[in-house]
């Protein structure tokens, strides 16, 4: 076949590869296949830079102009071992380079739900996972783009992965209790579970203080016992001598919502993590997001999930520039307007449910790499831990990100910025100037 028309510039160090040392069995799997989209599959072109492609139940994936390009062939007529060779042909790279892009590519097809055909690639990758029933971990580090990430490696159980699927119990309880994360959460320690009924299922409520776990016993008195539920969050308390007693709120996934002295601020975290279990209508043309919403004197910036951990202290930092982190796992973007509306109810009545109302004044967001991160890049960040529907939800939350990209502040820091002065003053840039 004639090689398709690429306009591309190939990066320093030839193309990028998701995936290193193939086994040569993922490789002759992946030049075989004739994969198709999926029909579901919600793609947003963001011109020349490439595109953004979102299955259903999956988070979203930003492919760069040639992985669009490709993308947009695969209707089931080629193989990839054609496109391999279009690649060689149209760029100048390497045989090697190409096909391990390639392979890399259909991994994360078939991983990703965005395309069919690719039966063999996935029987492949499944093949070469180690099977075992043994409860252990290996904690290990991986420097990507500079920055050094601590990676804990774990297998469940049969016991333990059944009650993850039946809806028993959470992906975060199985987390080793001595591992990095485990003790973060302080599964190490002893403490209380209180479980509440939300939205016709049982959630947990973790937490090492015992205060506030008699009043989560409190508010949610009920007359039968309740069967097992996932624990959906997380108190932590910080009771180190000589400072004041500090507690952490985690959501279900271990991402921090809220570090205050304050109980009431925790109070108020666990009745809004527990909303997210609710049935719970939102404001007419609103979309939902699953965002950081970080509030100064009546006015948010979004950022994105898990993006405020990192150095420590930051919260406390932000608080000490009037900036709080408001303790919501989600938000309702008005699809007309640049607000937000964040939900609220009391633990005693999580059916009555209020919404306080924001104008945002700016997105804030922290990337990779300098040299890569694009606006899809950057609306990607935001669209990836909200909820995937069907074809047209996906499509409104990328389309609405988009355009309060185009029309607010937007900041940016990279993960090799450790420094706290630095990070605060971006957020706090951007809310702009009254």
């Amino acid at each position: 076949m004639s090689p398709p028309t690429f306009e591309v510039t190939v990066p320093a160090g030839g193309l990028p590869s998701a995936t290193s040392d193939l086994d040569v069995t993922l490789h002759r799997a992946a030049e075989h296949a004739r994969p198709i989209r999926h029909p579901d599959v919600v793609t947003v072109r963001f011109g020349s830079d490439g595109s953004i492609v979102w299955a259903r139940d999956h988070p979203p994936f930003v492919f760069p102009r040639l992985t669009a390009t490709l993308w947009e062939l695969l209707d089931g007529s080629v193989t990839l071992a054609e496109l391999t060779t279009d690649i060689i042909e149209a760029t100048g790279v390497g045989p090697e380079t190409a096909r391990r892009h390639v392979t890399s590519l259909a991994l994360d097809l078939a991983l990703n739900g965005l395309a069919s055909g690719l039966d063999e690639v996935r029987s492949a990758w499944d093949a070469l996972a180690p099977a075992t029933d043994q409860r252990d971990y290996v904690e290990s580090f991986e420097v990507v783009d500079g920055v050094k990430y601590l990676v804990t490696e774990f297998n469940l159980t049969k016991e333990e992965s059944a009650a993850v699927s039946y809806g028993q119990a959470s992906p975060l309880e199985m987390i080793p209790p001595t591992s990095c994360l485990g003790r973060k959460l302080q599964l190490d320690r002893e403490a209380h579970l209180v479980r509440v009924p939300v939205g016709g299922r049982t959630n947990g409520v973790r937490t090492t203080d015992a205060e506030i776990a008699e009043w989560a016993r409190r508010s949610t008195a009920v007359d039968r016992e309740l069967e097992r539920g996932p624990t959906v969050c997380y108190v932590t308390v910080d009771d180190a001598p000589g400072r004041p007693r500090r507690f952490g709120l985690y959501d279900e996934g271990g991402v921090l919502v809220a570090s205050t002295v304050e109980r009431d601020r925790i109070r108020d975290g666990i009745s809004r993590l527990l909303l997210l279990h609710a049935d719970l209508a939102p404001p007419p043309d609103h979309i939902e997001l699953r965002v950081h919403a970080l509030e100064k004197n009546g006015t948010v910036v979004l950022a994105p999930r898990s993006s405020l951990e990192q150095p420590r202290g930051m919260l406390r930092q932000l608080a000490r520039h009037g900036i709080s982190l408001i303790p919501a796992p989600r938000v309702y973007l008005d699809a007309t307007s640049d607000h937000v509306a964040v939900p609220r109810a009391d633990m005693t009545s999580l059916d009555d449910v209020t919404f306080d109302r924001f104008p945002v004044r700016g997105l804030w967001a922290r990337g990779n790499r300098p040299e890569a991160e694009l606006p899809m890049h950057e609306v990607a960040l935001f669209a990836r831990t909200s909820p995937g529907g069907d074809s047209d939800d996906r499509s409104s939350i990328v389309h609405a990100i988009r355009r309060l990209h185009g029309s607010v502040t937007v900041q940016r820091e990279y993960r090799t910025t450790r420094s706290l002065p630095t990070l605060v003053g971006s957020i706090d840039a951007a809310f702009g100037t009254d």
